[in-house]
């Protein structure tokens, strides 16, 4: 342990409460706000602004189990030991805002900062030691005695203060990635539809049906610029799904040639690597096709059916993916997987029955697609798509690193490996 640092029960340094404050709004109480499992599960800090719901409570209820900033609410049951003890730190309690049911309240003194205390009990050390205090068969709980008893890292109260605020700082930088990620999405869904239902003119511009109702025509699938058509997805492309090689048979499995599962579709990036592979033998049956790379791929069955994909490798498939490549000279590959993708929940919609979607090939050669007479339009509108998507991608992988980053970062700050000095302390 480094010098300086001590190993604490949390019950000697901290109070902590279990609440009852169930959601119901009942006449002759105090309208509240109730923080909720939920609101702790999904978020490390819960500041002001959040979207708590609305309740009521007693005076007795509000008197113990009302929030104050600098609180840490974790969860305190769960069906699953991993998602008890999640923590969020209280940093705004606008209002009259209350701890919900199935949550513990950990009131600090001022040895112990709250967001050091929560990133403590977020790590894998103390999750672990909160599986093994947890009990319970099919719903797992902790008990306020496990809580107190829980053994908590503290150094001194400045060095947990410098620690917090580095972390926060990955933090905050995280949240603002995934606010970018967010709008660039809804962006791109936008950019989605306007592309392709308005298209790009000689001009490289949107064409404005307002302004030129004249570029326009009715379709089955609304209005369309004039040039273009409706054709079903069976006329632009083959269509062939796959199989599955008896596993009894040697060799059909692990031969290296990828093998793609409908799970495997909405990969992000597309698919460049599969889960399994098959070998030579099994491409001698019918059931297995080779799929060349650059062919969008639709899943069919199950909760995945629907979801569009993008083969980036020479593979073959199962049997609940369709494979749809183009026709040369008709569609271009890259737009037609942004079209399926555009209209894929109303390929849904075309299945029959009820329960999970089960798509036929032959339901989805029927769907409707929206044909740019003109290749080079499809490849504008799709690079115009590509485009968007690199930007998305970008970000992400910005998260991934930060996140990363922060994980390493964490472990050695709140385990003393890396100190956090002041400037003129000695180290």
């Amino acid at each position: 342990m480094p010098p300086g640092w001590r190993m604490a029960s949390l019950g000697k340094v901290a109070q902590i409460r279990v609440s009852n404050v169930d959601k119901k709004s009942l006449p002759g109480e105090e309208p509240v706000r109730l923080c909720n499992y939920l609101d702790v599960y999904k978020n490390d800090y819960l500041g002001p602004g959040h979207p708590y719901m609305a309740a009521t409570a007693t005076l007795s209820e509000i008197e113990t189990h009302r929030l104050w900033p600098g609180d840490v609410v974790v969860t305190k049951d769960s069906e699953t030991p991993d998602d008890i003890g999640v923590p969020a730190v209280i940093d705004s309690a606008e209002g009259m805002l209350l701890c919900g049911y199935h949550l513990a309240v950990i009131r600090s003194s001022n040895e112990l900062d709250p967001t050091f205390l929560a990133k403590q009990l977020g790590g894998p050390r103390v999750a672990r030691q909160f599986a093994r205090m947890a009990t319970g068969s099919t719903r797992y709980g902790l008990s306020v005695s496990a809580i107190e008893k829980l053994e908590i890292l503290l150094p001194p109260p400045s060095e947990q203060r410098r620690i917090s605020k580095l972390i926060r700082t990955f933090d905050e930088a995280i949240r603002r990635t995934e606010q970018v990620i967010a709008k660039l999405k809804q962006m791109k869904q936008g950019l989605l539809h306007d592309l392709l239902t308005r298209g790009i003119d000689e001009n490289g511009e949107l064409r404005d049906p307002v302004r030129h109702p004249e570029q326009f025509k009715d379709s089955p699938l609304g209005r369309i610029p004039r040039e273009w058509n409706v054709r079903k997805i069976g006329h632009l492309s083959g269509s062939f799904a796959g199989g599955t090689p008896s596993r009894s048979v040697p060799g059909s499995f692990g031969g290296g040639i990828p093998w793609v599962k409908s799970a495997e579709v909405g990969r992000r990036g597309g698919i460049y690597w599969t889960e399994e592979t098959v070998g030579p033998r099994a491409m001698g049956t019918s059931s297995l096709k080779w799929v060349e790379a650059k062919t969008p791929l639709m899943a069919m069955y199950g909760a995945t059916a629907g979801v569009v994909g993008w083969l980036g490798i020479r593979a073959t498939t199962n049997q609940a993916v369709l494979a749809l490549p183009p026709h040369t000279g008709v569609a271009d590959a890259r737009w037609m997987y942004w079209a399926l993708s555009w209209r894929s929940d109303s390929i849904i919609s075309l299945q029959q029955g009820s329960g999970q979607p089960n798509l036929s090939k032959s339901v989805i050669d029927a769907a409707l697609l929206v044909l740019p007479s003109s290749l080079t339009e499809q490849r504008e509108v799709a690079l115009t798509l590509d485009s968007m998507e690199s930007l998305i991608e970008s970000e992400i992988k910005t998260k991934e690193k930060l996140r990363l980053l922060k994980t390493g970062l964490a472990e050695d700050l709140l385990s003393g490996r890396v100190r956090v000095f002041e400037d003129n302390q000695e180290r």
